[in-house]
């Protein structure tokens, strides 16, 4: 796997705090959870969001990412090739009780549960394409939502179960667009662009995150309503900022920056209008957010 798509395929949060502390402090007792190479492979690391309580899920020879909590707080769902290719697994959030959920030939990745936490949306990618998969979590039947000539990547399942955002096209055309869970109503959020990509559900619904690159390799972190109006750029800097994650509340994103070199992590308070994200961690390697949840005591 070349170094672009590993970077394209992993993203994760946060770890031990270098600065701000008071940024996210009103989060209180929440909970990122991360993906990270700092120990020499990619797992899976859970945090508080104020920086203590660092917890390794996985430990694995294989790559564990794209992990993404149960609405009831209960499971987590992430891809692994552990078994060869990229497929999903479930465990607890202590890391316990694992299991395998899809067998593929191919590579699931970007797993997100529905609201009622029965079914889940991920993207099945290989020979070239990529589509939209929703499966049954009980009985592990599964259903092609998308299904055309162009890729359907990273889906996420909006907090009413109403819509699945995701992105669309080719890189050098891609969109940010939504459809109903049975593949039908599909609508643009976005115009095309080069590269567009990790769009994600603001808690309350009401608008979508997610990093747009023109085409100079300066990716940012932007903002639009669920209607596809009121779209803002959140982000401006001359370094890479990708794959945004909402808090609990929708008023801070976390996402990853190259600003220093490696993919670190960052914290932008929404509250702050014009304010610039503050450090949350400077680790070696590739880190970035996937999750940040409100959790009790891990």
């Amino acid at each position: 796997m070349t170094a672009s798509t590993r970077r394209v395929l992993w993203a994760a949060v946060a770890l031990s705090l270098v600065a701000s502390i008071a940024v996210i402090g009103y989060e209180g007792d929440s909970i990122i959870l991360f993906q990270s190479e700092r120990d020499g492979n990619m797992e899976i690391y859970s945090i508080r969001a104020e920086g203590a309580g660092l917890v390794r899920l996985t430990d694995d020879p294989g790559a564990d990412i794209c992990a993404e909590v149960s609405p009831d707080g209960a499971w987590v769902v992430f891809s692994s090739d552990r078994s060869g290719t990229y497929n999903l697994f479930l465990m607890r959030l202590d890391g316990t009780e694992l299991s395998q959920l899809t067998d593929s030939s191919l590579h699931d990745f970007y797993p997100s549960w529905s609201p009622d936490g029965r079914r889940i949306v991920f993207q099945r990618s290989g020979a070239g394409d990529a589509e939209l998969i929703v499966i049954e979590v009980e009985s592990g039947s599964e259903r092609v939502i998308t299904d055309n000539n162009v890729e359907d990547m990273m889906p996420d399942w909006s907090p009413d179960g109403e819509w699945i955002v995701f992105v669309r096209g080719n890189i050098g055309s891609q969109h940010i667009a939504a459809t109903r869970p049975d593949g039908s109503g599909c609508i643009e959020l976005t115009g095309v662009h080069f590269l567009q990509g990790a769009p994600r559900w603001s808690p309350d619904g009401t608008r979508v995150a997610f990093n747009r690159d023109p085409g100079n390799r300066n990716a940012d972190i932007y903002v639009v309503d669920s209607d596809g109006a009121n779209e803002r750029r959140l982000t401006r800097n001359a370094a890479v900022d990708e794959f945004p994650v909402w808090s609990p509340q929708g008023d801070a994103i976390v996402f990853w920056s190259l600003r220093f070199g490696d993919a670190d992590l960052f914290i932008l308070n929404l509250a702050q209008e014009g304010g610039s994200p503050s450090l949350l961690d400077r680790a070696s390697g590739w880190d970035g957010p996937t999750d940040w949840i409100s959790a009790p005591d891990l």
